[in-house]
């Protein structure tokens, strides 16, 4: 990895300079690293950089702290800058348990949701997470709308509460959040198995646009349960909502 340094005095950024390394030891024992010290080279614009290795001198220890020397064509106050590298930093932030930072719209829910849970789901929805209902039909009994998710392992779902949500895709590509259709999400979980299920009535789908054959995925949906004073949505998927073929006269 490469450590930034940037160097400038009272006329700006200083280009063409050949900085080196005044100190650097390990913050823990004290110990001078120093002698293991990479080189800095210019990137531009007063940048520079250093790399460093994790586990490799002198970034064989945790932390490092140093000072590097500008060079002797900069003011004494901004010749010497110090410089402070992590080793561990990186590897804490991606050893975080995702559960952990599920805050909603936070980029920790976000990562929560990718690769995290497998879904299967039963009709009408397809096995890719896609779903097609026909407006005025009635979701239930046999038919209704159910997802299982696998191998979750977010918050614990046996007292949450759910709601599905469709949302017309044009209006959501406009950033518009409100529902067209919300109804109520049954959850239900078994170690890391969630099963979704959801029940729509005649009515309801029936207060949906529909579209013609050929406008594919008209809306997007999804499921969101709370939990406590947490919230979190467990999937999201295209919808389509189809034009029944009203009787024969």
């Amino acid at each position: 990895m490469y450590i930034p340094i940037f160097i400038a005095d009272g006329t700006g950024p200083r280009t063409g300079l050949s900085p080196t390394w005044a100190s650097l030891y390990d913050v823990a024992t004290k110990a001078d690293k120093s002698g293991a010290a990479p080189e800095i080279e210019e990137v531009g614009g007063g940048l520079y950089r250093a790399e460093f290795t994790p586990g490799v001198a002198p970034l064989d220890v945790d932390e490092l702290v140093g000072v590097v020397d500008a060079g002797g064509t900069i003011m004494d106050a901004q010749r010497t800058l110090p410089v402070y590298i992590s080793a561990p930093l990186v590897d804490q932030v991606w050893d975080e348990t995702a559960s952990d930072h599920a805050t909603a719209g936070s980029t920790g829910a976000l990562l929560n949701r990718i690769g995290a849970v497998e879904m299967s789901v039963s009709s009408p929805v397809a096995a890719d997470g896609s779903m097609e209902i026909y407006g005025g039909d009635d979701y239930d009994g046999n038919r209704i709308i159910t997802i299982t998710l696998t191998d979750y392992s977010g918050y614990d779902l046996s007292a949450a509460t759910g709601k599905f949500r469709l949302l017309r895709a044009s209006r959501w590509e406009r950033e518009t959040t409100a529902a067209d259709l919300q109804a109520d999400a049954s959850i239900a979980q078994d170690s890391t198995t969630v099963t979704i299920t959801i029940e729509l009535t005649a009515a309801q789908t029936g207060a949906l646009q529909t579209e013609p054959p050929g406008d594919d995925e008209n809306y997007v949906y999804q499921v969101v349960a709370t939990v406590g004073t947490k919230t979190a949505t467990l999937c999201e998927g295209r919808a389509t909502v189809n034009k029944l073929i009203g009787a024969a006269s």
